[in-house]
């Protein structure tokens, strides 16, 4: 039978990983890489229009986008792992923690 998740568990652990990843963005500005993606003038479109209803820029909803959805594929990835969920969750986190080199 599947474990039913708990709303409020799942939001604290959302919150404190963006809090996280904050933290070691503020510390990474210097270090950051570009990433080239390649999209259709549709989806280009519909990112613009829903950044600017959104009051973003293309740039500030991409870098959203992004973040929230490898967030969520890590934690389903994680999920997926059983018994090994939350040490294979903390691995993947650790990977995105602020290195020496990275600047």
């Amino acid at each position: 039978m599947p474990k039913k998740s708990n709303p409020f568990d799942n939001y604290v652990q959302e919150r404190l990983t963006l809090i996280a990843m904050n933290e070691d963005e503020a510390k990474q500005d210097q270090s950051k890489q570009s990433v080239t993606v390649r999209l259709t003038p549709g989806q280009v479109r519909l990112i613009d229009t829903l950044a600017k209803n959104l009051e973003h820029s293309r740039q500030a909803l991409l870098l959203e986008l992004i973040t929230n959805g490898i967030n969520h594929v890590a934690m389903a990835y994680a999920d997926s792992c059983g018994d090994k969920a939350q040490e294979v969750y903390r691995e993947l986190m650790d990977l995105t923690s602020y290195r020496e080199g990275d600047l």
